[in-house]
């Protein structure tokens, strides 16, 4: 097995079980070999030690761009970004701000984003869409939430990076008030969900189904669109997005020390 340099990101290196946690403090980054030791550094500045195990390189193939704004919905966004990085994918969270934020967080950078609820998250960057094109990602993931969606929907950037997504045949993904970027970017007619809230707005350009989580491969030559309902519908709507980029046996995988229910089932 070939080993080659990278640098990888805190939370992956852990939820990957790359890492061993050794401290409880919150981490900054790290720069390692495959294969060798790598000291950690942390935001007191202080180093530890990790054990971690040789991975192929494959392992850290694909890759996913999770956008989140003030208003995102909690559940969508973490439900989504954790599933996916128990499945080896690499996720980077970009921030699309829309003005000043109201919540007084200036003083973190990328600035810190205050959800649907309350609970706050420090993403992983600003959106920098030079940076976030369809050739760096294999998908594009845009959580609801009615203040985020908006945010996110309205935004030319990211109408523009719908668009790319999906004329590169690469993944993108929406759920809940999210799939307005659908909309809004222009996507052609085919088949999406949503939440109920807005799918008046949405029969009007889409061809609206009521499913957990709609998968739209159909338009040729195109990427895939998977659209799902709302905060209830994540986990299905993140097990999916696992099945199309690493296989179903990944998705499978992903889905056992979850502990689900038996009484839930899967597929839904």
């Amino acid at each position: 097995m070939r080993v080659t340099p990278v640098t990888l990101k805190t939370t992956n290196l852990v939820r990957y079980g790359i890492l061993k946690r050794v401290g409880s403090s919150p981490t900054i980054g790290v720069s390692l070999r495959l294969g060798v030791p790598a000291k950690y550094v942390h935001r007191h500045y202080d180093c530890q030690w990790y054990n971690y195990r040789t991975l192929s390189s494959a392992t850290m193939a694909k890759k996913a761009l999770v956008l989140v704004a003030d208003g995102t919905e909690e559940m969508e966004f973490t439900i989504t970004y954790d599933t996916l990085v128990r499945a080896g994918v690499e996720c980077t969270s970009a921030n699309v701000q829309s003005g000043g934020s109201p919540y007084g967080t200036v003083g973190t950078s990328p600035a810190l984003v205050v959800c649907s609820r309350g609970i706050k998250i420090l993403p992983d960057t600003t959106l920098q869409p030079l940076e976030a094109g369809p050739d760096k990602y294999d998908a594009l993931v845009i959580p609801g939430g009615l203040k985020g969606s908006e945010t996110l929907s309205q935004s030319t950037e990211v109408q523009t990076l719908v668009r790319e997504y999906f004329n590169a045949g690469k993944i993108v993904a929406m759920i809940c008030a999210g799939t307005l970027a659908a909309k809004t970017a222009g996507l052609p007619h085919q088949p999406v969900t949503s939440h109920p809230v807005v799918q008046d707005v949405l029969t009007q350009a889409f061809k609206y189904e009521e499913g957990s989580v709609v998968v739209s491969d159909k338009v040729e030559g195109k990427g895939t669109l998977v659209t799902s309902r709302g905060p209830g519908t994540a986990f299905p709507f993140a097990f999916k997005l696992v099945e199309l980029l690493c296989g179903k046996e990944k998705s499978d995988e992903v889905l056992g020390p979850m502990m689900f229910p038996p009484s839930v089932p899967y597929p839904y």
